[in-house]
Formats: structure tokens, C-alpha cells, sequence
């Protein structure tokens, strides 16, 4: 009977320690409803957060009941993500760095994970560095996009940013980041 008693123990204290215990909560209460387009719902994690292997795989399909990790595929969609940045920055700083399913292997082109295309919106802004232009082993890592709303601000100018943009930016994929995920309509 001890001998049960300690292998429970170790089982709760492992799912305690590998961060598996905060998966048993309500995962409808972790989401944040971006908004919508004529083809996608977009919403972002609260406080999940994962490496990119992580986000892609498992975060939004197993936690968050099928959803998948974001392909931004449309300006609509960028602008949408943009605006909610805008509205949670308020205008005056840069925000964090949420994952999307775009990725870069070597020189191949940049696709979406999540459906396959290859990534053309010609009027984003890519924040580097670019991957197939590193020259270090380490940024060999640097081939996840993730996607931030950058504050430009000249030396010297008045508060708020010029232009406050949603930017995508090549990311460390072992870093953990806030997630966004979508739903198909």
C-alpha cells in the first residue's frame, strides 16, 4: 500500500513539475477572441505559452480542441491582428512576440505550417535575423515566425509610435511564446 501511495506521489509530482497540471483547467478560459474574418476566427492564448514545436503540434489542436496554429493568409487577417496589438499597446510601445505557423528551413522558401502555403503578404514587414542569411550555427534556430506589434520611435520625437505596425519576426523556435491559434469558419 505505501509502495502505491509513492508511485502516485511521484506520478502527481511530475505532471506538477513538467507544467501537465495546468492543462486540467477549463482551456476556454485561456483564450482571448481576437476577432473574425469572412473565413477564420482568431484568438490568442492568455497564459499558455510553448516553444514552437510545441505551439505547432499540440497547443491550439490538443488544448484548444482542434484549433490550429495561425497562418496569417490575407491583409485582412494582419490587419485584424494589428488592430487588436494597437488596442492592447495603446500606441505607446512594442508588444510581445506571439507565435504563428510560419517557418523557414534553410533557403527554402517561407511557408505556413498550417496549411502549407507559401507566405505572400507583400505588404508585411519581416524583422530579421533571416535564417538562410545566418552565418552562426545558432541561428540556425531562427526559423520560426512569430508576429509583434513593433513601436518605431525617432531619436528625439514626441510619445507614440511611428507607425505602431504588426510586424513578423524571425524567432529562436525553442523560445517560449504566447500562441495564436485559428479556427476555420
Amino acid at each position: 500500500m505505501y509502495t502505491h501511495f509513492i508511485s502516485v506521489l511521484f506520478c502527481v509530482l511530475f505532471l506538477i513539475k513538467n507544467g501537465l497540471a495546468r492543462e486540467w483547467r477549463n482551456p476556454s478560459e485561456d483564450l482571448i477572441l481576437i476577432g473574425n474574418t469572412s473565413t477564420k476566427e482568431i484568438y490568442m492564448t492568455e497564459a499558455v505559452i510553448a516553444d514552437f514545436p510545441t505551439a505547432l503540434r499540440h497547443v491550439c489542436k490538443n488544448i484548444f480542441n482542434g484549433l490550429e496554429l495561425i497562418a496569417v493568409e490575407s491583409e485582412d487577417e494582419l490587419k485584424l491582428i494589428d488592430d487588436w496589438f494597437t488596442a492592447q499597446n495603446k500606441n505607446v510601445s512594442s508588444g510581445d512576440v506571439i507565435w504563428t505557423s510560419g517557418f523557414q528551413f534553410g533557403d527554402s522558401a517561407l511557408i505556413w505550417a498550417t496549411g502549407g502555403k507559401n507566405f505572400d503578404l507583400i505588404n508585411s514587414v519581416t524583422t530579421y535575423p533571416n535564417p538562410a542569411a545566418a552565418v552562426s550555427p545558432e541561428y540556425s534556430w531562427y526559423g520560426c515566425l512569430g508576429l509583434f506589434q513593433n513601436c518605431n520611435r525617432p531619436p528625439g520625437s514626441s510619445p507614440g509610435c511611428y507607425p505602431l505596425r504588426a510586424e513578423f519576426i524571425y524567432e529562436d523556435c525553442r523560445r517560449e511564446r504566447r500562441v495564436i491559434c485559428q479556427k476555420r469558419i
